[in-house]
């Protein structure tokens, strides 16, 4: 698990031709998460111009029944239209979202695994995942067959302080224990190939998530 500040959380890139980025954001809609999806639907508008024209991005929405807000596609203005979507059906939501489902399912969205690609699934919550139905080991066993890794994105709550380290900044954390929740998506991350970072939430952290994948190995 990696905890940093989302000012010092990606290194700017180096130039050079990039592969293509193929991104399904996952959002939990759930009650829980009503106070940061104002900062998530502002943030999908300003990362759109972190995708080239040959990137395609996509949104599940996280809910007590998981569904494709908008499938695999590079319009740009169409990721913070989505976004906005999921943001509405927040307030319809009364039963706990299923993460790992909507998980499960974003990975259907990918076409047949494609190398000239970078494949990732973005989840994005500030809780552990109680309720769904798919296992990890299905969803590692889906993920690395279509070469897809997944990151998990835990929003840390208001009052909590993230820092690194390395950067000589230092760390508080107040009323959040973000290893408990960071340690429930561990697994698949790892053995998909993706990460999990516990974030401080601005207005950039949707650039930033895109900007380190394109400049991930």
């Amino acid at each position: 698990m990696k905890v940093l500040t989302l000012v010092a959380l990606f290194s700017s890139l180096s130039a050079g031709d990039e592969q293509p980025l193929d991104v399904v954001f996952v959002i939990d809609v759930g009650h829980q998460m009503a106070e940061w999806h104002p900062q998530l639907v502002a943030g999908a508008r300003l990362a759109s111009y972190e995708l080239s024209l040959d990137d395609r991005t996509a949104v599940v929405a996280a809910s007590s029944s998981p569904k494709v807000v908008i499938g695999l596609n590079s319009k740009r203005d169409e990721l913070s239209r989505a976004f906005q979507k999921s943001a509405v059906s927040i307030w319809a939501q009364k039963d706990k979202p299923r993460l790992f489902d909507a998980v499960a399912l974003a990975i259907k969205i990918f076409p047949a695994a494609d190398r000239t690609r970078k494949r990732f699934v973005i989840a994005l919550t500030n809780t552990a995942d109680t309720q769904s139905v798919s296992a990890p080991t299905h969803i590692i066993e889906q993920a690395r067959k279509s070469t897809i890794a997944i990151t998990f994105v835990v929003i840390a709550p208001s009052g909590s302080t993230y820092g690194d380290p390395q950067l000589n900044i230092p760390r508080r954390i107040r009323h959040f224990n973000e290893d408990a929740v960071a340690r429930s998506f561990r697994l698949i991350a790892d053995r998909s190939g993706g990460e999990v970072f516990v974030l401080n939430l601005d207005g950039y952290v949707l650039g930033k998530v895109i900007a380190h994948l394109k400049g991930a190995d």
